[in-house]
């Protein structure tokens, strides 16, 4: 190799290591932070959703409460509630659904047809359990539970991650609930990681045209100061030979 580009390859290779060392530091940073960030907000988003819910099913409690607390358990009387509960709803999927503490479905109003079934054993598309696991739920006090169910606003039949909250009536033997779909946190979530990966590939660039112009500014400086030594070096090299 020659003595030029020797010169040219150790000016320029520590820069481009260097560069490139920066480079990967920053985008393992980058990524880093980008998942303590879903870290963060994800419960955050997760426990708004379940205070929401919880004041969804204690605001259709109450709907029930005159007849509820009246101590009456004849048929006329939970028919009423039911209807009551059937009219409630808020936004587009919003809804309460009532089973009885055997999983017999008494009330559900994108379900008409299907009341009266039992839904102990029946799975949803990954294969929970929805009803039972939410019956026992809300046998213990009430709890939230995670499924996948249609979203019935859209049409399209997919199954829609969903939470949904559930609580015990015990002197009329039901389970009452409400469920909230989670694709809006998901679009959420990933908004920010679409955010983030951008932000990543422009600070890549940047750093990518940095190297690459600085590239460039050490290569010309170095040529410039090679050819003015070579033309040094040959102007002494003719004065050696006029002065031999």
């Amino acid at each position: 190799m020659k003595l030029r580009q020797k010169i040219i390859l150790f000016a320029v290779l520590p820069l481009l290591i260097a560069l490139c060392a920066i480079a990967l530091t920053v985008r393992h940073h980058g990524i880093s932070l980008a998942k303590q960030e879903r870290k963060v907000i994800e419960p955050a988003y997760l426990a708004t959703k379940d205070a929401e819910l919880k004041n969804y099913v204690a605001i259709a409690k109450r709907a029930l409460a005159h007849l509820y607390e009246s101590g009456r358990t004849d048929e006329a009387t939970k028919a009423e509630a039911k209807k009551i509960l059937e009219k409630l709803e808020y936004g587009e999927d919003g809804y309460f659904f009532l089973y009885d503490l055997n999983g017999n479905l008494l009330m559900h109003p994108k379900l008409k047809d299907w009341v009266g079934r039992n839904l102990w054993n029946i799975p949803d598309a990954k294969g929970n359990m929805v009803v039972r696991e939410l019956t026992l739920l809300a046998r213990k006090g009430g709890g939230f539970f995670d499924y996948v169910w249609p979203k019935y606003s859209t049409g399209a039949g997919d199954h829609i991650p969903k939470r949904a909250y559930a609580i015990d009536l015990p002197a009329w033997g039901w389970m009452l609930g409400s469920g909230v779909y989670l694709d809006d946190v998901d679009s959420a979530l990933s908004e920010i990681d679409t955010k983030v990966s951008k932000n990543i590939d422009d600070t890549m660039l940047w750093i990518a045209g940095i190297a690459f112009m600085s590239t460039v500014a050490i290569f010309l400086g170095l040529m410039l100061n090679i050819k003015e030594r070579t033309s040094l070096d040959d102007k002494l090299s003719s004065a050696n030979t006029e002065l031999k």
